[in-house]
């Protein structure tokens, strides 16, 4: 992505406490980049202004995020005030299919992880979920769908399986799972290991897209960036950058 200085954002959430501490120290110690700053901006932020002016002047090529419930403002902020650096990374309602039309195109060249998008084939089963999914509801699913519409197809195969919908038995037939759904190939962790029950992550199994708003014939395109594996498009700065 051509980015050497970078900051990081969180919002002052609960859930950002691992997040910032995991991605802190993967960009501090895995990611060939300068780590110029990383902050966690309260809860009530309205104005980034000034968050925006100190990145400014640590001279950063981009802004990594991690935000959800202040999102809106902070994108709409740095696209309106046309900043010199890049923005995204963990960015929850840039995720939204129908976000770039709603934001009249201010979400241009941002980019956020999300499990799946309506024109990444994570398997051959994504890209015709989605399509059943507008046709039927006249807009596409976010990133919950995806693994909502998996979750709900696991638990159908166990309970014919088991033949019972006994918690026990499904928890023991669900251990057992390899599945190929629309966000991946869905395994869990066994009780032995450091998350037990959680979904496996990795390439083989399921580990999300990232994505960034893209122009494509005059209209918003949630283009794959990575991984290249997946990927019908390379990162682009920002239009003013």
């Amino acid at each position: 992505m051509g980015w050497e200085r970078v900051a990081f954002v969180a919002e002052q959430y609960k859930w950002t406490e691992p997040v910032t501490r995991k991605i802190k120290n993967n960009l501090e110690d895995r990611a060939d980049v300068t780590l110029t700053s990383a902050r966690r901006v309260s809860e009530g932020t309205e104005d980034f202004s000034p968050v925006y002016d100190q990145l400014e002047s640590e001279n950063v090529d981009g802004c990594f995020t991690a935000l959800a419930h202040t999102g809106v403002n902070a994108l709409g902020q740095w696209a309106g005030q046309q900043r010199p650096f890049g923005f995204g990374g963990i960015h929850v309602p840039t995720q939204l299919p129908s976000f770039y039309e709603a934001t009249s195109g201010a979400a241009i060249a941002t980019f956020s992880q999300t499990t799946a998008t309506p024109n990444s084939a994570v398997t051959e089963k994504t890209i015709p979920y989605a399509e059943a999914y507008n046709e039927a509801q006249d807009g596409y699913p976010v990133y919950s769908g995806y693994s909502a519409y998996d979750a709900m197809y696991i638990l159908k195969e166990a309970i014919e399986s088991a033949g019972t919908v006994n918690s026990d038995d499904l928890v023991t037939e669900l251990e057992a799972t390899s599945y190929t759904g629309t966000s991946g190939q869905i395994e869990f962790y066994g009780q032995d290991k450091k998350y037990p029950h959680d979904v496996r992550y990795g390439a083989e199994y399921a580990r999300g897209v990232y994505f960034q708003w893209q122009q494509e014939n005059g209209e918003g395109v949630q283009k794959t960036i990575w991984p290249d594996s997946l990927a019908d498009s390379e990162y682009k700065k920002p239009p003013w950058v």
